[in-house]
């Protein structure tokens, strides 16, 4: 009895088998889409956004400190480069400049004086000296012609030819003679004395010609206080802000140790530029002179074109993220449409091939250096090594392996999945 219960139970199963073997339904085959390699345009791009800025933004501020008087121009207006900006009250700096030409008229009127002085002095020198010189002159001959005479009276006094009386008086007129002579050559020497006077004199000349550079500089300065009351404009451009009102008293910019109060912002826009900040992955890519397609919110529909003039040398870090500075140049007469601190797009064409066979970028599969993509030919799937150029993201330039038109699979995991379970089928039927 229980040999017939297995035999019956071994006969069901193996019926039972057949039946499910019969109509097992056949496993689906996963599905997979392919693509053709094309021939067309490759661009690549760096998209960023950035901010409109101007060509250089210059705070007025006034040297001088004062109660503004005059402040003609408003936001928006255009000013030219020399123009009155600003006008302080020049009531103190006026007096001062007024005081400063008092003391420089005072230093040269004692310049002249000096000068004067020492001409004088001069002249009086040479007078004094040819009237001295013919003095001593005279008093050596008066001396030798009064000696002459004593002598000769004194050999006759002694031959007892001539009087006592004459002898002494001419003995007298001698020694008169004699401190004549001496009168005349010690009043020779104090010449000496005057010369130095007129060094002297000189070096007060030198003194007072030192006062009226000194207070010539004073005026100077004093007149440049003065012009510091009347500003104009550095530059040419737009008044982009203006922070003071008439009647308002403002801080000198060098006296005060703030830096000085602002009245106005001058904004040259003869130069526009965006700086854009771009991801530390795609900064290598951005280059010198590239051009770049600039879009703003402002112009819907509007391109404006640009060019890199700058890229930043070092990154700055904001949560984790590293982006670096890029300055692009407006380009083009629509360009003043874009503002100061307005948001724009920019789109950097790093490169441009007018034709490349490419494949879409989630085609190409990695491994280590190689490259490589799946290929169907007659629904079947081969592996087949690429060599690729440039990217931008989206597709991959082919530069070896593949022909246009050849079919690839879209997407090279789907690719790697399905070639791996035939190629491990293919074994086992071939008893690997």
């Amino acid at each position: 009895m229980r040999r017939w219960i297995i035999a019956i139970v071994v006969l069901l199963l193996v019926v039972g088998g057949a039946w499910l073997f019969l109509h097992k339904k056949p496993l689906k085959r996963r599905p997979y889409k392919t693509v053709a390699a094309k021939v067309g345009p490759l661009r690549v791009t760096v998209e960023s956004t950035g901010s409109v800025q101007s060509n250089l933004d210059v705070p007025i501020k006034c040297q001088a400190s004062g109660e503004i008087v005059d402040l003609p121009y408003d936001i928006s207006d255009y000013v030219k480069k020399g123009a009155v900006i600003v006008k302080i009250d020049p009531k103190l700096e006026k007096w001062g400049v007024e005081n400063a030409q008092a003391n420089l008229s005072a230093a040269q009127a004692g310049l002249q004086q000096a000068r004067e002085n020492v001409l004088i002095a001069q002249a009086n020198l040479i007078t004094t000296r040819q009237q001295d010189e013919a003095n001593l002159a005279d008093a050596r001959v008066a001396a030798r012609n009064a000696a002459t005479e004593a002598h000769r009276d004194q050999v006759l006094l002694r031959e007892k030819l001539g009087s006592q009386a004459a002898y002494d008086t001419a003995q007298t007129a001698s020694e008169k003679a004699a401190d004549d002579l001496a009168t005349a050559r010690i009043a020779v020497e104090q010449l000496k004395v005057a010369a130095m006077n007129i060094k002297y004199l000189q070096q007060a000349v030198k003194l007072a010609h030192t006062r009226v550079d000194a207070d010539s500089v004073s005026l100077e300065e004093a007149q440049e206080e003065y012009s510091y009351t009347t500003v104009r404009a550095p530059i040419s451009g737009y008044i982009s802000a203006r922070t003071a009102q008439v009647g308002q008293v403002i801080a000198s910019a060098i006296t005060n140790v703030g830096g000085g109060d602002t009245a106005l912002t001058i904004s040259d826009l003869s130069r526009i530029f965006v700086m854009a900040s771009v991801d530390e992955s795609d900064i290598g890519n951005v280059k010198l002179g590239q051009a770049v397609h600039i879009t703003a919110d402002a112009y819907p529909g509007v391109l404006f074109r640009g060019k890199v003039v700058q890229i930043g040398v070092t990154g700055q870090s904001v949560s984790n993220v590293v982006t670096f500075n890029v300055k692009i140049e407006v380009l083009g007469k629509n360009k003043n449409l874009l503002k100061p601190t307005m948001t724009a797009n920019t789109r950097i064409i790093c490169a441009y091939l007018k034709s490349a066979l490419q494949v879409p970028f989630e085609a190409v599969a990695t491994r280590g250096a190689r490259h490589f993509v799946f290929v169907s030919v007659g629904g079947k799937l081969h592996r087949q090594n690429v060599s690729v150029g440039l990217t931008n993201g989206e597709e991959w330039q082919i530069t070896s392996g593949l022909k246009a038109g050849q079919l690839v699979v879209a997407h090279a995991s789907a690719g790697q999945g399905i070639w791996s379970k035939g190629t491990t089928l293919l074994a086992k039927r071939r008893g690997g």
